[in-house]
C-alpha cells in the first residue's frame, strides 16, 4: 500500500506556474484520485517495479499500480525542485525525508552521470534555475555565482553546498537523514519511516 513516483514531470508545471506549493497537493490529489478510479498514472518502472537509478535506465511507462487500500501512501522524488521548492512544501505540513550523502561520493556520481549534473549548469534547470521564484535571494546569489565558474569540478562542489545548506536550513522542520546510515541499518531506518507516515 506504497506508492512511489520518481521524478514526476508533472510537477515543474505545477511549481512554475504557482508560487505556493497548492500545484504539488493538486499534483497529489490528481495521482491519488487516477488510481483509485483505475486510471493508470505515469512513473519511471520496469517490470512493474520503480526504477532505482535513473542514470542506469531512465524510462517512463504508463501503468497501474497494485493498490489495496483506498488511504495507501503516496510519496514522490525530484531532487532539485524539491529542493528548489522546499520552504514552500513545507507548509503542507507533509512528512519530508531529506537524504545528505557523502559529498566525495555524490560529486564522483554527478560526475558520470546526467549532462546537467556532470556540467552543472544551473541555468539550464528546468526548474532550479536561478530565476526560479522560490529561491531566496541568497540563494539566487549562490547561484549566479555557481553559473559563472569556469570549470565544471567547482561547480558541482557549489552546487552540492548549496543543496546541503538549503536542508540543514530546514532541519527543524524536515527529517535530514545520512545516505551511509541508512545503507548500514536499513531495518531500523524502516522502523523510523514507517513511525514518521504514522502521523
Amino acid at each position: 500500500n506504497w506508492l512511489v513516483i520518481n521524478e514526476p514531470g508533472e510537477i515543474f508545471a505545477q511549481l512554475q506556474s504557482r508560487t505556493d506549493a497548492s500545484g504539488i497537493a493538486l499534483y497529489y490529489a490528481e495521482c491519488r484520485e487516477r488510481v483509485l478510479s483505475g486510471q493508470l498514472i505515469a512513473n519511471k518502472i520496469k517490470d512493474g517495479k520503480v526504477i532505482e537509478d535513473t542514470a542506469i535506465l531512465d524510462q517512463q511507462e504508463w501503468y497501474l499500480p497494485q493498490i489495496e487500500r483506498s488511504d495507501f501512501w503516496l510519496g514522490s522524488k525530484n531532487t532539485l525542485a524539491y529542493v528548489a521548492s522546499l520552504e514552500n512544501l513545507i507548509t503542507l505540513e507533509w512528512p519530508i525525508i531529506a537524504m545528505i550523502r557523502n559529498p566525495l561520493d555524490t560529486l564522483a556520481s554527478w560526475r558520470n552521470t546526467f549532462s546537467h549534473l556532470a556540467e552543472a549548469n544551473v541555468s539550464s534547470f528546468p526548474v532550479a534555475h536561478p530565476n526560479f521564484i522560490a529561491w531566496s535571494t541568497q540563494q539566487r546569489e549562490a547561484l549566479l555565482e555557481i553559473d559563472c565558474q569556469p570549470e565544471a569540478a567547482l561547480r558541482r562542489v557549489l552546487l552540492w553546498r548549496l543543496l546541503a545548506r538549503t536542508l540543514l536550513d530546514q532541519q527543524n522542520k524536515i527529517h535530514v537523514w545520512r545516505y551511509e546510515d541508512l545503507v548500514a541499518n536499513q531495518t531500523a531506518y524502516l522502523e523510523k519511516f514507517n513511525n514518521l507516515m504514522a502521523f
